[in-house]
């Protein structure tokens, strides 16, 4: 097992904090788990079209969502399946040594001096990934500020980007933030007019 990580005043065993977050990845799967048994969910707006958003749900999206990269070696140099990361947490292996986080993120010298570690944004999916997979006060879908995401649907705390293949009449999550869907990072903002940015949820499906 690694030393702990001295960071300033604060020691952080990264290894625990793996193990910590992996957990509550596991406690949000039995959300994610009826997502998989509906297959997909319908976001249905209340613009005069009704327009839809159909989400197409995979267990090989889940780790990312929830902000882990997998692998087969303890060196993390050989990507794993993504669907086998879903169900050996479902068996509650201990994948610690198997896992990196998604976004790399480089704490402030004061953020360290807090124990906040390379783990920040995976613990920030992980506290409202429960909420995001019970789709839970999903208010608006809007045109995404990032490249690589064209919709984020959400509400006050998270924020679930959409991406969707070239002619595919489905989306599928792309990514998950814990922002709010109004954020400047989720949503973007130009000179159109609000209704060709955003569009209110009635419900889904």
């Amino acid at each position: 097992m690694p030393p702990p990580v001295c960071l300033g005043r604060a020691v952080v065993n990264l290894t625990k904090e793996k193990r910590r977050l992996l957990r509550e990845s596991r406690a949000a799967q039995a959300a994610y788990d009826r997502l998989l048994s509906a297959g997909s969910s319908t976001i249905v707006c209340a613009d005069e079209y009704h327009t839809r958003f159909k989400i197409h749900w995979d267990k090989k999206y889940f780790a990312h969502l929830c902000g882990w990269d997998y692998y087969s070696d303890a060196a993390k140099t050989i990507p794993a399946p993504r669907r086998l990361f879903y169900d050996r947490l479902k068996k509650g292996v201990d994948l610690s040594k198997y896992v990196a986080p998604t976004d790399e993120y480089i704490p402030s010298a004061e953020e360290k001096a807090k124990g906040v570690t390379v783990l920040e944004l995976t613990r920030r999916k992980n506290e409202v990934a429960l909420m995001a997979f019970e789709l839970r006060d999903a208010t608006k879908v809007v045109v995404s500020a990032k490249g690589s995401v064209l919709v984020f649907f959400g509400g006050s705390r998270w924020a679930m980007g959409l991406n969707r293949e070239p002619d595919a009449e489905w989306y599928y999550p792309k990514t998950l933030v814990a922002e709010s869907v109004e954020d400047g990072s989720v949503r973007r903002k130009n000179g159109r007019t609000p209704s060709t940015m955003e569009w209110t949820i009635s419900h889904i499906e």
